[in-house]
């Protein structure tokens, strides 16, 4: 029999009236009121089933799985699907008869990188273990297939062919259900080895699986060695919420694989261009290269997207972005890949070998063309080429190499744009893009190097210049070195010029306008007008003094000369001088503006060394910093922090005459520790407050230099001074205190440079660092210590103690931390005295009243609630004689309050003189006297609610008589019985109390029931007696929100109506597993029920009571328990308990 099943199914609870009967199943369902079953006999079923999905298809899904027993479990399966069923088979493109597009999609595999994803196997073999045990067959499996691999679960992979057949799952109805409950009926498999074999199968049931838009995934069956009748409507449902935990496994497994997809995509491209970015690029650029194949790798610069930014905002510089990606797409996108590279340059990879570098820039060209014919004119592009693997085979040197060529060509595109864009006053020049050429290149040689710039490069850089402008023939370039302009390149001239040296106001002079410092060309013409300049011309050789500047310029020749100043930030570092021997005509005025681009380029040069330098200098700064932050990181004291500064400074600066001098605050004087070299003869040195350089440099919070000492009237300590410089940096404040300095001093003739004074105030920076963090340490102990008595002091509140024991607590806590002499609380109204420490012998007799009185002191009425403290009791205002006769030097007061009133104080007593009270002192005592006015709040509370609290319980109990057919006393009775009851037992203390507060609230749940069911004077049908036995679960709801309601009080609530032998309820709790207080009043309560007259029965006599009792002992009742109840209510040994 073949049955099919469409419907959905919920699990519930239908234990829930009395008298129902046990399910036939483990679970019982809540039948769809819409669910459709259709079961009929072979052959009717296989004519149905074809008509829902297919005939062939039907067989060929009940052969691969009958067939799998012949081949061993799961794993065989896959190697018949190899084969594919016996016939009927179908692919999975194939569209079965009369399917339309809706259904042929759905019971369509997905495909491979959309079905399967990650792997479920946990998940899936505990569904299928839960299914083999619910359903009580021989296997259960899922079954998961793609276009080319099915995969068994539990089992393995499997690949299939292109001709495997399309397995089928089921109809287009979502959740359609497929039974063959006895397989040898089947007329196409009544033969089979599988079905008449000694280990066939006989059964088989099966339900698609589908993902959300109803695209198939597999299928989830069930095989059994032996017939079965057809599963029932509430097992075919418990069938399909199984197979829907799998198509929720596989749902989120593939929304994962999807997120996952679109974040990988969303990490490989860009978001302005739409073109794969940086990311995408590298993976592509190392798998060409590793392929080994002949590729071309091309990058791109817009040259000026920082002006249209800047010019017409980043809008505008995006738009550029993304139309110049459009354009190289649409050029370059045939050839290769494009890239977005990051900012404003672009990637392309063309597959093979790359073409002519004429012919890219002409591909180039036309990019720019279709962006500016977008309106977007700033499309300048420069590229850089290499070729793999002709150029290079590592793919760092192929990105270097194309990079290299990229930035010359932006350069070199800079330049001719600057120098040939100005008109040329109509005449003709010989501006070649060779040597535009050299000079760009002299100048990115010159920029990119990383040490001092040589005079082979400048020498280079002054080649170009003069190779460039027509009218130069020899020229020299002169760059400030400290206070001189030294001579570093000629052309035309003899090399012992080189290292001549001339002063700022010789070379303004040779200058002779007003234009020096703003960099203004001057041109000077005619051999009378440059010899007059030149007398004037100061000589400064390093090496040969002998020779004359007329002997090595050889100034009467000159007919003309150009002199350029080079400036960077407003100061003039360079000179540029170009000279013409043949012609005054020389330098027109196109050449000149040619010589000032040269001097702009040696200006970005300079700019870009002394640059180098000051990074340079800032990095050796930090590596001073993070390497003394390392030394000192670790150090716990002041001292060892001393003495690594000491050392990282003679490591640092190559001396071994190092001191730090270290601020002392009782003297205010500057001592001399940790001496090294020439200090170590100080050692103690002592420097007053005022005295020396070392105070200097204090004061100023600055570096100070001394470039030799034997001539300063400053230094202090004299005697066995040695010829040297020195350099002293003064240490930061810490807490608006002075901490000391660093001094160092290197013998002559070596001195200390700018870049030392910064290194050693770094490094006096880092001691700072150090000396704050010691100090930051030590309040945060100290701070640690005190929260950590606060804490102490809450916890021992909060356990409960009384006000003595809570004051003993604080008092001695705060009488240790804080080193006091006499720890005093005292409550008058309670004649409550509590002192920790030796008491005074005068102090020793008075009463509470009198030392509280001592204590407030006068005007103790007006500031009750305010804090006292002062290290000069004898001479405050408030201080009363006694005390200051006792001895009293110091004294910390803060009242005790209860319920806002002054009823104490405590006090913290010093019998010493104090220079200033502990920071803490106040803080401590007032949360003394806080946490003890608490107990005594508590104290306070506790006494009024222990009235409260009986008196809420019986009127609660009486009200719920009102309200039930209970007799009047009820309430009382079952709770005085119990109590006697749990006495017999041994019952006491805690328990006792529980039981009291839990048979008083037993039927609190009745609340929650209707009247009509309440007051019903019948019997109650199975519904009513369903909501009546929920009382004690609402019951036990509602005291739980009660917070002095115990766990044990609660249980009696909820338990109450337990039977011993587990068929009670709400929890079916049997024997000792019922809470002892439960049993004990569920005795005491039936007892009261049956001795009491109700509207449906009339009352019992006690001895028909005592024997149902009696004879539920072991059925409804604990037999120990009954034989205690027995004993109370017939001895006289165990009289009435009062439930209060």
């Amino acid at each position: 029999m073949v049955s099919q099943s469409p419907g959905s199914t919920c699990l519930s609870d239908s234990h829930s009236r009395r008298g129902s009967s046990s399910p036939a199943l483990p679970y019982q369902y809540e039948r769809n009121a819409e669910r459709r079953t259709l079961s009929v006999c072979v052959p009717d079923a296989l004519c149905r089933c074809g008509r829902s999905f297919g005939l062939a298809t039907a067989a060929a899904s009940v052969s691969l799985l009958a067939e799998a027993v012949a081949y061993g479990a799961a794993g065989r399966i896959a190697s018949l699907i190899r084969n594919g069923p016996p016939s009927g088979g179908r692919s999975s493109s194939e569209r079965e008869p009369g399917m339309n597009d809706h259904q042929h999609h759905r019971l369509t595999p997905r495909q491979g990188n959309q079905s399967l994803g990650a792997s479920p196997d946990g998940e899936f073999s505990r569904i299928t273990r839960a299914a083999a045990r619910l359903f009580n067959v021989s296997l259960a499996q899922i079954s998961l297939t793609d276009e080319t691999r099915q995969r068994l679960f539990p089992g393995h992979d499997h690949f299939l062919s292109s001709s495997s057949p399309e397995l089928p799952f089921g109809d287009a109805h979502p959740t359609a259900l497929l039974e063959v409950p006895d397989l040898t009926l089947h007329p196409d498999f009544a033969v089979h080895p599988l079905v008449i074999g000694s280990d066939a199968f006989r059964y088989y049931v099966s339900v698609p699986l589908l993902t959300r838009t109803g695209a198939l995934l597999g299928t989830f069956y069930l095989l059994d060695t032996v017939p079965r009748v057809p599963l029932s409507p509430s097992q075919q449902a418990a069938l399909l919420d199984l197979a829907g935990l799998v198509q929720d496994v596989l749902n989120r497994l593939q929304g994962q694989t999807e997120r996952t997809a679109e974040l990988l995509k969303m990490a490989s491209q860009d978001s302005l261009t739409g073109l794969p970015n940086r990311r995408a690029f590298e993976d592509a650029f190392e798998d060409a290269v590793s392929a080994g194949e002949p590729f071309g790798l091309m990058l791109l610069d817009l040259d000026e997207l920082k002006q249209v930014n800047d010019a017409q905002g980043h809008a505008q510089g995006d738009h550029l972005l993304s139309s110049f990606a459009w354009a190289l797409q649409d050029e370059f996108g045939a050839q290769g890949h494009i890239y977005r590279w990051g900012g404003d340059e672009f990637v392309v990879l063309r597959r093979g070998n790359a073409p002519a570098l004429q012919s890219v820039r002409t591909q180039v060209n036309r990019v720019e063309q279709q962006v500016r014919l977008r309106g977007l004119p700033g499309a300048r592009v420069s590229i850089g080429m290499a070729e793999f693997p002709l150029d290079a085979l590592a793919p760092n040197d192929l990105l270097r190499l194309a990079d290299q060529r990229m930035l010359r060509e932006k350069a070199a595109r800079r330049a001719a744009r600057g120098l040939s864009g100005h008109a040329l006053d109509s005449q003709p020049t010989i501006w070649s893009g060779e040597l535009l050429w050299q000079a760009l290149r002299a100048t990115s040689t010159l920029i990119s190097a990383d040490g001092v710039i040589d005079q082979a490069g400048w020498q280079a850089f002054l080649e170009a210049a003069v190779a460039a402008l027509p009218g130069a023939e020899a020229g020299s370039l002169y760059v400030l070195e400290g206070t001189m302009f030294v001579l570093q390149a000629q052309v035309g001239y003899s090399a012992a010029l080189l290292g001549a040296g001339r002063s700022p106001a010789t070379m303004r002079r040779w200058h002779g306008s007003e234009g020096w410092q703003g960099g203004v060309a001057r041109v000077l013409r005619g051999s009378t007008e440059i010899v007059a300049r030149a007398r004037g011309y100061e000589q400064l050789p390093r090496e040969s003094a002998s020779l004359t500047m007329n002997d090595l310029c050889a100034v009467q020749q000159l007919l003309a000369n150009l002199l350029v100043p080079v400036v960077v930030r407003g100061r003039v570092v360079a000179a540029l001088n170009l000279d013409n021997l043949r012609s005054p005509r020389a330098f027109a005025p196109y050449e000149v503006r040619m010589a000032q681009e040269f001097a702009r380029q040696a200006a970005a040069i300079l700019a870009a060394h002394d640059r180098h330098a000051r990074e340079a200098a800032r990095t050796q700064e930090l590596e001073v910093l993070v390497h003394a932050s390392a030394a000192l990181s670790a150090v716990q004291t002041p001292e060892e922090v001393e003495q690594i500064l000491v050392a990282e400074t003679r490591a640092l600066l190559r001396t071994e005459h190092v001191v730090f001098a270290r601020y002392e605050h009782d003297t205010h004087a500057l001592r001399l520790v940790s001496p090294s070299g020439m200090y170590a003869q100080y050692s103690p040195g002592l420097l007053p407050h005022g005295q020396g350089v070392a105070w200097q440099a204090i004061q100023a919070q600055d570096v100070v230099h001394v470039p030799k000492m034997l001539d300063d009237e400053r230094i202090y300590l004299r005697e066995g001074l040695i010829d040297g410089a020195l350099i002293i940096a003064p240490l930061a404040p810490v807490a608006d205190a002075p901490v000391g300095a660093l001094a160092a001093v290197r013998a002559a003739p070596l001195t200390f440079s700018d870049l030392d004074g910064r290194l050693l105030g770094a490094l006096a920076s880092a001691g700072v660092t150090a000396l704050e963090r010691l100090q930051a340490a030590a309040q945060e102990r100290r701070r640690s210590q005190e929260l950590q008595i606060l804490a102490e002091l809450s916890e021992h509140v909060g356990r409960g103690n009384d006000s003595r024991s809570a004051a003993e607590e604080c008092l001695g806590a705060a009488r240790t931390f804080l080193n006091a002499d006499l720890a005093v609380f005292v409550c008058a109204n309670r004649a409550l005295t509590v002192t920790h420490g030796a008491v005074p012998a005068s102090l020793g007799d008075v009463s509470a009243e009198e030392l509280e009185a001592r204590l407030h002191g006068s005007g103790a009425d007006d500031r009750a609630a305010l804090c006292f403290a002062t290290h000069r009791y004898p001479s405050a205002g408030e201080a009363h004689a006694a005390l200051v006769e006792a001895g009293v030097q110091a004294l910390v007061k803060v009242p005790v309050l209860e319920r806002g009133q002054r009823v104490g104080v405590v006090a913290l007593i010093w019998l010493r003189p104090l220079g200033v009270l502990p920071e803490s002192a106040a803080l401590l005592m007032t949360r003394s006297a806080e946490l003890i006015g608490q107990v005594l709040d508590q104290e306070a509370h506790i006494e009024d609610l222990k009235g409260i609290r009986e008196g809420a319980l019986l009127t609660l109990g009486m009200a719920l008589e009102l309200r039930d057919f209970e007799t009047a006393g009820h309430t009382e009775r079952v709770v005085s019985m119990a109590l006697r009851i749990a006495q017999r037992l041994g019952m006491e203390g805690t328990a006792l109390a529980e039981l009291r507060v839990g048979a008083y609230l037993h039927d609190i749940g009745k609340l929650a029931v209707p009247d009509a069911i309440l007051l019903k004077p019948g019997q109650l049908d199975a519904y009513e007696w369903g909501v009546m036995q929920r009382h004690s679960t609402i019951g036990d709801e509602l005291v739980a929100r009660i917070p002095t309601v115990t766990a044990q009080a609660r249980s009696v609530v909820r338990h109450h109506h337990e039977r011993w032998d587990g068929t009670g309820y709400p929890d079916r709790l049997a024997g000792t597993d019922i809470p002892i207080g439960a049993r004990i009043f569920s005795v005491a309560d039936v007892y009261d029920a049956l001795t009491s007259e109700r509207p449906y029965k009339a009352a019992w006599t006690s001895q028909e009571a005592l024997s149902e009792l009696i004879s539920q002992a072991g059925h409804q009742f604990d037999p120990e328990i009954v034989r205690a109840a027995v004993e109370v209510l017939t001895s006289t040994r165990y009289p009435m308990v009062s439930p209060c």
